[in-house]
């Protein structure tokens, strides 16, 4: 039955992977402006690539004759020269019309090379850095397409009952700016000028502000991180139920989420992705983190009870939306440039600050998975982990 099931999956990510990559194919090749059309058209083709990727690992998951044969990352350097190369290409091919039709492939190599390193940098401290496959495997494609979808109809169920209040809240605090056509001028304003100032005036809008700020600080690490765990908690169970595979499987989790997320923001241009990966790429270790927090409150929730899952999940929100927050924040602060002013010095000190916070959180995230990384596969023995062995380890399960 299982299996079964897995096949369909497999099917679907492969057969919708092809659907998408076609449609950008005949997309372009019947537009009129092939160069525009590539733009515009290329995240459908990454995202084709992601599914085809997905189906192929699942596949090679379901076909394997021994699917609990140890799975070992390749090593850190290669994941990071393809990186490097994908995004070095990236940044040559830009000076060319035709980059719009390299992105896509360039986008997923780069990130192809940041989840070898990533997936290797988790399992380095394992003997002889093998990790359990099917662990890996499926709460990767877990991360990557069901934690996607399931985060994306939460989030839009949230976002219609937030958008319903900022409504309100805009007639009950900025009565003005519904009065007569003036939200509409706005629009009509930030549609045909996104740099101008009316773009700037709608954001620093009470309600408007307070309104994107929950939705990314709030709504945003609610959903996420109440997704891209739970494949970890699907197949970490029986001979796999450690501490180790539980905080792998959150780990990875988070990696397929970030990867899939990844896609969608440095396609959103396909001709500066370069600029925006080189960005993204680090943010991925948030995603990790937080998912792999999780997850290990689910293990210590399933051994000892109490309430492990319920302070690991708010640990991982606050971690998430704390750096979404000092992100949103830094937006805000540094929103008067987009009408070309300069900024003025308390904007310039607050946005130093802002952006050393984020600094702190992403050095925090890497250091609690580099900690728990080596600790706690450093307690899994040869052989078959049972649940008793790695009590010893449980007190280095700590928040960021």
């Amino acid at each position: 039955m299982r299996r079964g099931v897995g096949w369909f999956a497999c099917a679907g990510l492969l057969l919708g992977g092809v659907a998408l990559l076609a449609l950008y194919g005949v997309g372009v090749a019947t537009a009129s402006d092939r160069v525009e059309a590539g733009s515009e058209y290329g995240s459908v083709a990454a995202f084709g690539l992601v599914g085809v990727l997905a189906g192929g690992a699942l596949a090679v998951l379901l076909g394997r004759a021994n699917a609990r044969r140890p799975l070992r990352f390749p090593p850190i350097w290669l994941g990071a020269i393809i990186f490097a190369c994908a995004v070095g290409l990236g940044f040559v091919v830009h000076l060319y019309e035709w980059v719009v039709f390299a992105a896509p492939a360039l986008v997923v190599a780069a990130l192809l090379g940041l989840g070898i390193v990533i997936g290797r940098f988790v399992t380095r401290g394992l003997p002889g850095r093998r990790a359990d496959a099917r662990v890996v495997l499926i709460s990767l494609l877990w991360g990557m397409t069901g934690a996607v979808a399931l985060t994306l109809m939460l989030q839009m169920a949230a976002g219609l009952s937030l958008l319903a209040g900022v409504v309100g809240g805009v007639a009950l605090a900025d009565p003005e700016l519904l009065e007569g056509a003036g939200l509409r001028d706005l629009l009509d304003e930030i549609a045909d000028d996104p740099s101008g100032g009316g773009l700037e005036s709608l954001i620093n809008t009470p309600t408007v502000a307070f309104g994107l700020m929950a939705m990314i600080a709030v709504i945003a690490p609610l959903t996420e991180e109440l997704t891209k765990a739970f494949g970890a908690t699907l197949v970490v169970r029986g001979h796999a139920f450690t501490l180790y595979n539980a905080f792998l499987g959150g780990a990875m989790g988070g990696l397929g989420f970030a990867l899939v997320e990844n896609v969608g923001y440095v396609m959103a241009d396909p001709v500066t992705w370069p600029q925006l990966m080189l960005l993204r790429a680090p943010v991925s270790i948030i995603h990790v983190a937080a998912a792999a927090l999780v997850a290990v409150g689910w293990y210590l929730q399933r051994t000892r009870g109490g309430l492990a899952l319920l302070w690991f999940y708010l640990a991982a929100v606050i971690v998430h939306g704390g750096w979404n927050a000092l992100f949103g924040a830094l937006l805000l602060v540094s929103s008067g440039a987009l009408d070309g002013e300069d900024p003025s010095v308390a904007a310039s000190l607050l946005s130093l600050v802002l952006v050393g916070a984020m600094g702190a959180v992403l050095l925090g995230s890497f250091s609690w998975v580099l900690m728990n990384a080596r600790r706690l596969a450093a307690a899994v023995p040869p052989g078959r982990v049972g649940v008793g062995a790695e009590h010893g380890a449980l007190a280095l399960a700590g928040t960021p």
